[in-house]
């Protein structure tokens, strides 16, 4: 079991949990906190993403001529993601896949 040393209060949301492999996600600079094996937090821009394919789309940018950069949220939507209700970015199903409607 791996204890954390933070320099914060514990979170007993987080905190004192044993590992279960599910990835905690602590940015220490916007004090975003989650936790799941695919969501991937950009320490850039700080918006969260329910993918590392959704992630790795809202970079744009070469990283030769060092112009790599986040898209804006305007942006990221033009590309077809939206929002769930927690907050986090990700491309919506198609109506025919989205059986969680039902």
């Amino acid at each position: 079991m791996t204890v954390l040393k933070l320099d914060r209060d514990p979170d007993p949301e987080f905190d004192n949990e044993p590992d279960t492999g599910l990835g905690l996600i602590d940015c220490s600079r916007c004090g975003f906190r989650g936790r799941g094996i695919s969501l991937c937090h950009c320490p850039t821009c700080h918006l969260t993403f329910t993918s590392i394919t959704g992630f790795d789309d809202h970079r744009t940018g070469g990283h030769a001529d060092d112009s790599r950069r986040c898209r804006t949220p305007e942006q990221i939507k033009e590309r077809g993601y939206d929002t769930n209700d927690a907050g986090y970015w990700r491309r919506p199903m198609t109506g025919q896949l989205d059986h969680w409607k039902k």
